[in-house]
């Protein structure tokens, strides 16, 4: 979630009212979606806001909005009292050519436009009363921040007028004006410091736009992008096809059984910190599981030519509640250009009986691909040095059951656990590449170690006991078995953020990583590798 997010007193409620909060209404200030019946508290709100009645949203407006789109029309009140009103629409906003009115972009206000699957949440009026409390501006920015969230958006957009302009107008133009900030970053126009302070950023500024005199009739374009959006586009090259293909990445975090067992966790993996982290803020903003899918519908959309979709849970995808991994299925099957479909299981989870429900969900020609994060196949690595929680004669019974049921096995390999050697780690990967592919997967999936603070890898990289590896370490792993073995290279980043990366020297580290990436759109590595005096350190240390 984006740390622009502030917390309020606790006379508010940044989020949808429940029926406790309703019942304290008195004594909160709640924002909440406007139904018909709060009409005519907004006309006051809009009247006491804009000094001008042309500014003001008309009844006809309000009606409009709220029937069309009521969850996106959200005002801020206090024992019937409006405070503040919000109104958005969604649509796919240009944003390379902006549209060059506010009554163009909105439909003079009717939001007849509106498009529920489009990618950019866009504010239409922001205002508080004058008499309103502090906040009640800023708050109605977070809660459309929030609405994108909870959307799936891409994009948040606000138009903000710029008031103080008239103050300028006869020293520069409005597009210097708008950008003017002091040392400390503030904006000198108080209503773009106010959106810039709640993590939008000043995209353009429009002139003859909307209507203020104190502006001059321009208004700034401010963009919020989501931090939260569960999934993203990215090429990667297909094994199964032999082609660079579009992949959707869509995740679902649910998290792993294992790293919340006492005792458990892998002694590389973070990821639940960044699971728990999101949901202890999906959960103050009313957000759930259940919000995913409407989600991946609006993925489902921008599919473009993608054949692929990766689901991401941070744990095992049978994890998932069986309602979410039926509508999944459910939603993808109507959707007949995809073709493949991977996921990612511990293998205590790959049982016949889940096997047999995925196999009545997906479609007869739907290739599924279940990748089982293996690591090593070392027991005494498993165990000692990353408590995986299983060992690999588990993980081959698994493979097995795959391959009965006709699915396809794919095998994560972890470069450099803790307490192994550069030399050690390459040799672990080297022979669990091999091994792995020896009892049946199909695909590997090299996993380079980085490192995310708060777990075990952390304290001893942070003792200066481990370093990640070392990029020339990778190059040597893909030299010797890609050409053998399907071998797909990991990104060196996730959520939350590495505090450390593979890395050689840093000065041959940019032209390494090139090459490397050529290698995950090509499954190739081009002929001549980069040249570096570290390589003679590195060889050795191997």
């Amino acid at each position: 979630m984006d740390e622009s997010i502030a917390r309020f007193p606790g006379d508010w409620i940044i989020r949808p009212a429940t029926l406790e909060d309703l019942v304290k209404k008195d004594k909160l200030i709640i924002i909440r979606s406007a139904t018909l019946e709060d009409l005519p508290a907004m006309l006051v709100s809009e009247a006491k806001t804009w000094p001008e009645e042309s500014q003001r949203a008309t009844k006809e407006q309000i009606l409009s909005r709220v029937k069309i789109f009521p969850e996106g029309q959200l005002i801020a009140i206090k024992k019937g009292e409006v405070l503040g009103i919000l109104a958005c629409e969604i649509m796919d906003y240009p944003w390379d050519n902006h549209i060059k009115t506010f009554n163009k972009r909105n439909d003079n206000g009717l939001i007849r436009n509106h498009d529920s699957m489009g990618e950019t949440v866009c504010g239409m009026n922001i205002g508080a009363i004058p008499e309103a409390p502090r906040h009640v501006a800023t708050a109605l920015i977070q809660i459309g921040t929030i609405l994108t969230i909870k959307m799936g958006a891409k994009y948040a957009l606000a138009s903000p007028i710029i008031p103080g302009y008239f103050k300028y107008k006869d020293e520069m133009t409005a597009e210097q004006y708008a950008h003017v900030q002091d040392k400390n970053g503030k904006y000198l126009d108080p209503v773009i410091n106010l959106h810039a302070k709640q993590g939008l950023t000043l995209e353009a500024v429009l002139p003859d736009y909307f209507h203020d005199e104190n502006s001059s009739d321009y208004s700034a374009i401010m963009r919020w992008k989501n931090p939260s959006l569960p999934y993203s586009f990215e090429d990667r090259f297909n094994h199964w096809t032999g082609k660079k293909e579009n992949f959707l990445i869509f995740a679902v975090p649910t998290g792993c059984y294992w790293a919340k067992k006492t005792g458990g966790r892998c002694t590389n993996c973070g990821f639940q910190f960044g699971i728990d982290e999101f949901w202890q803020e999906a959960e103050r903003i009313d957000m759930n599981l259940t919000d995913f899918i409407a989600i991946f519908n609006r993925a489902l959309l921008h599919l473009g030519n993608t054949e692929n979709i990766i689901f991401y849970t941070g744990g095992s995808f049978f994890e998932i509640p069986d309602y979410l991994i039926t509508t999944l299925f459910c939603r993808l099957n109507k959707i007949g250009q995809i073709k493949e479909v991977m996921f990612e299981t511990r293998p205590e989870f790959v049982t016949p009986e889940n096997l047999q429900k995925i196999k009545k969900l997906g479609r007869p020609d739907l290739r599924i691909k279940v990748a089982i994060g293996l690591e090593s196949a070392n027991n005494q690595v498993l165990q000692g040095k990353i408590n995986k929680g299983f060992t690999r004669e588990d993980y081959a019974q698994a493979v097995k059951l795959l391959k009965q049921e006709n699915f396809i096995p794919c095998t994560y390999v972890l470069l450099k656990p803790l307490g192994l050697s550069e030399q050690e780690a390459i040799a672990d990967a080297e022979e669990t590449i091999k091994w792995s592919h020896s009892v049946g997967s199909e695909l590997t999936l090299l996993q380079v170690a980085f490192v995310q603070d708060g777990t075990p890898l952390a304290e001893q990289y942070k003792k200066g006991e481990y370093r990640p590896p070392r990029l020339w370490s990778v190059l040597e792993i893909l030299t010797k078995l890609s050409q053998e073995f399907p071998v797909y290279l990991g990104r060196f980043e996730d959520y939350p953020p590495p505090i450390a990366r593979p890395s050689n020297c840093g000065q041959c580290d940019e032209a390494t990583n090139q090459v490397l990436e050529i290698y995950r759109q090509t499954n190739k590595l081009p002929k001549e590798l980069p040249q570096c005096d570290c390589w003679i350190a590195w060889r050795k240390e191997v």
